[in-house]
C-alpha cells in the first residue's frame, strides 16, 4: 500500500459524526476534486463508501442531497461529501458564489448560522456531512487554522493547497480541535467505483416470472426540513 493510501485511510477513519468544512484558494480548485476522489477511494478500501454529491444546481437542491444521504446511508455509508466547486471553472465558481449569496463567508468559512443547522442535523444522523468552501487568500485559510487550534472556532476543518513547485502535488492540513497533522499527496484525476457485486445463480425452484417492487416514497430529508 502506498502512503498516500495510509494517509487517506487515516483521514477517512478519523472522521467523526457532525459538519467537516473544507477549503481552499480558487487556484487549489483541482486539488480540492482530487482529495474528494482520494477519499472515496481510500472508504472503498476500508469496506465503505463516501456519498460524492454531484449536482450542479444553483442554488444547490437540498432535497436531493438528503434523498441521497437517506439512500446511501441505508446500506451503512457515514461520509457524505458535498463539493460546491466540483466544476473548476472560471464561470462556474462566479456563477455558484452569486447563485448562494450568503453562503460562503470568503474566508475560507461558511455563513455560522448555516453551519449550526448543518451540525445540528448531521450529529443527529450520526453522519460526516464534509461541505467546500473557498478563501479568496491562502492566508484567510491560515487564519481558519488557528482559529480551531485556539479554541475561537469549533469543528473539524481541511484546509488544502496545491503545491506550486510540482504539479503532482499538494497539501492537506487536518485540524481538529489542538490538533492538526500535515499530509503530502499526489494527484488522482478519476473518481473510484464500488465494485460491483456478482450476481448469484437462483437456487432450484426459484419462480422464473418477472419480480416487482413496490416503489417507496422517499421521506423528507433532515436537509429540506432546515433549508425549505
Amino acid at each position: 500500500m502506498s502512503q498516500d493510501d495510509r494517509d487517506f485511510e487515516e483521514i477517512y477513519r478519523a472522521l467523526t459524526p457532525g459538519l467537516v468544512v473544507a477549503a481552499c484558494t480558487a487556484k487549489s480548485l483541482v486539488a480540492l476534486r482530487s482529495f474528494c476522489f482520494s477519499l472515496k477511494a481510500a472508504a472503498i478500501r476500508c469496506g465503505s463508501d463516501v456519498m460524492l454529491y454531484s449536482g450542479t444546481e444553483v442554488p444547490i437542491d437540498w432535497d436531493a442531497v438528503g434523498i441521497q444521504t437517506q439512500e446511501h446511508g441505508a446500506r451503512g455509508v457515514r461520509v457524505f461529501v458535498i463539493n460546491r466547486f466540483a466544476d473548476t471553472s472560471a464561470a462556474a465558481i462566479v456563477g455558484r458564489l452569486h447563485g448562494e449569496p450568503g453562503f460562503d463567508a470568503g474566508d475560507g468559512s461558511i455563513d455560522p448560522k448555516l453551519a449550526g443547522f448543518l451540525q445540528e442535523g448531521a450529529l443527529g444522523s450520526k453522519i460526516t456531512l464534509l461541505v467546500t468552501t473557498l478563501a479568496g487568500k491562502e492566508g484567510q485559510i491560515r487564519d481558519r487554522r488557528i482559529a480551531r487550534l485556539t479554541s475561537r472556532e469549533q469543528g473539524v476543518f481541511i484546509a488544502i493547497e496545491h503545491e506550486r513547485f510540482r504539479d503532482d502535488f499538494y497539501s492537506v492540513w487536518v485540524t481538529s480541535g489542538a490538533t492538526e497533522k500535515r499530509y503530502g499527496v499526489d494527484f488522482i484525476s478519476e473518481c473510484p467505483e464500488v465494485p460491483k457485486a456478482q450476481p448469484r445463480p437462483d437456487p432450484p425452484g426459484t419462480c422464473d416470472g418477472p419480480i416487482t417492487e413496490t416503489p417507496v416514497k422517499p421521506l423528507r430529508s433532515w436537509l429540506r426540513r432546515l433549508f425549505g
